[in-house]
């Protein structure tokens, strides 16, 4: 794109926010005005999209469901667009929210834990196949053929145990202490490897593999490994970490239609490697690019093909909310990442739910672009927009799945007037 046009296409993108009024203030507009400038140097000629997600954030954030949001894009190999908005918390003159401000990850934590194996897999110190127990004699199942549960059954959920064994325990547990010693008394429903069912306290074993790996305690493991070489700056491991500094985003539950904030919970915190990493989205962006094989250094390309490549079919992705039930056509679990047919495109994807917090990863290895989308809230509104971009992405049928417009009082009318 020419110097001359790049600028009359950000001079009328400018001019086209001022003339709607969707931002109040001229530093809101000139910030988005350079986004879509910022955007458009590095390649992408969808400004309009850009104008258009711009106000799909700005509504998201009008129905008041969550504090704060954080969306991350990053294409062809660069950061392509940070947006955040809303304030740390809901109280009275709360910060707002900014491209270092930390989130708890949930089971976005999950991949970050696979990759970590992953790397200490590239660095020969374990292999994929190696028997869990063999690096981590304590562990046990029920089914004598645990000794054989390999590295790979373990992050791919192959245990053979029933969906999210033990949670309930430990979701009611003051303390995890004897929770994973419930482990060999509980019956699987399939042979080891032949079935998928989603685990926590199991996968949380990645922990474990890693020390045995690498002589290393988990958290610190993960910031020699992956937080430090990724520039991962805000990046942690732990309930502590988490509010170690004061930029941290806190989590909320929906209360007579307001958000009210929590005392975060240490209950998913004791399965660190599945939920206990928080970061920032400039950090979840690094991650991204690592993903899609942007960072070889750290991550060798056979280990980004082997983190993102389905092991076992998971079937149940097809249903549930409605873009999944219209838009996946396959589905299956890789290494702490899930493998999806959308619509005719491969896209792997993740996302993560514990109390106060919600948050999304996807990405296309065929656009060589990626996402993350981070809240301080339980609402599942958000959510909405994952499919919303991936249509974009992948030239569908614009389709309303966010339906804001349900979040807005309709205007009565009388006799068919609008009432005052």
């Amino acid at each position: 794109m020419k110097f001359t046009r790049f600028k009359q296409m950000t001079y009328a993108s400018c001019r086209f926010l001022f003339a709607a009024r969707m931002w109040s203030t001229l530093r809101c507009a000139i910030f988005c005005c350079l986004q879509i400038s910022n955007a458009l140097a590095r390649g992408v000629d969808h400004a309009p999209d850009l104008q258009r997600l711009d106000v799909e954030l700005k509504t998201i954030m009008a129905t008041g469901q969550t504090p704060a949001l954080a969306l991350g894009i990053v294409s062809n190999g660069a950061i392509m667009l940070t947006r955040t908005l809303g304030h740390r918390s809901s109280v009275k003159n709360a910060p707002a929210i900014d491209a270092q401000t930390r989130f708890r990850l949930a089971s976005l934590s999950k991949s970050i834990s696979a990759g970590l194996v992953g790397k200490l897999v590239q660095q020969g110190f374990l292999e994929w196949n190696s028997p869990v127990n063999l690096m981590v004699p304590a562990f046990r199942l029920k089914d004598p053929n645990s000794a054989y549960l390999t590295v790979e059954q373990l992050l791919s959920h192959r245990t053979g145990l029933g969906h999210h064994t033990l949670d309930d325990e430990m979701e009611a547990a003051k303390k995890f202490s004897g929770i994973r010693a419930l482990l060999p008394s509980v019956s699987g429903i399939c042979p080891i490897g032949s079935c998928y069912a989603y685990q926590n306290l199991t996968f949380s074993y990645a922990e474990d593999i890693a020390y045995a790996a690498s002589g290393q305690f988990y958290a610190n493991a993960l910031q020699r490994e992956l937080f430090e070489p990724l520039n991962m700056q805000r990046a942690n491991y732990g309930l502590d970490a988490l509010s170690q500094d004061e930029n941290w985003a806190r989590g909320h539950e929906r209360k007579w239609r307001s958000n009210v904030p929590i005392t975060v919970k240490p209950n998913y915190y004791w399965v660190g490697a599945s939920a206990g990493i928080n970061a920032s989205v400039t950090d979840m962006q690094q991650w991204l690019l690592a993903l899609l094989g942007s960072k070889p250094a750290v991550l060798s390309p056979e280990t980004v093909r082997y983190l993102s490549t389905s092991q076992i079919d998971t079937p149940g992705e097809l249903y549930g909310p409605l873009w999944r039930r219209t838009r996946i056509l396959g589905a299956g679990y890789a290494l702490g990442l899930r493998r999806l047919n959308y619509s005719g495109h491969q896209i792997w994807f993740h996302a993560g739910a514990v109390g106060g917090y919600r948050g999304m990863m996807v990405g296309s290895p065929s656009k060589n672009s990626a996402l993350v989308l981070l809240w301080n809230s339980e609402s599942n509104l958000p959510a909405g927009l994952i499919p919303t971009i991936l249509d974009r992405w992948f030239d569908q049928p614009a389709q309303d799945w966010m339906q804001l417009a349900n979040y807005f009082p309709k205007r009565r009318t009388v006799r068919g007037a609008a009432r005052r």
